[in-house]
């Protein structure tokens, strides 16, 4: 709104000249914009979900390394074991989560 409409209260909406094509068109993309807006939406939601995944799996592999390193650094065997059943148990966690789609 420029400073004309402001004083005057009179306000000129471009689209009373338009041609009958251009309102049409305008209605299409409009109708296409509230059909594709929550597609959107519902991607981004996804993709944020994918981050939390991420971030949980790079905590795993992180705790899994710091096992790993306590575990050969201690030169005991049943820590080593006790690290191997650890992992296969996550191993068998993740495997169900990916075959779940989560």
């Amino acid at each position: 709104m420029n400073l004309r409409e402001k004083l005057t209260g009179w306000y000129y909406n471009p689209w009373w000249n338009a041609p009958s094509w251009a309102i049409e068109l305008d209605k299409h993309i409009t109708q296409l914009e509230n059909k594709i807006m929550p597609i959107l939406d519902d991607i981004v939601a996804k993709v944020t979900d994918l981050g939390t995944v991420e971030d949980s799996v790079i905590a795993l592999l992180t705790d899994i390394k710091a096992r790993l390193d306590a575990a050969i650094a201690s030169g005991d065997p049943a820590k080593l074991q006790a690290l191997s059943d650890a992992l296969d148990a996550q191993k068998a966690k993740l495997a169900a989560a990916v075959a779940a789609n989560t």
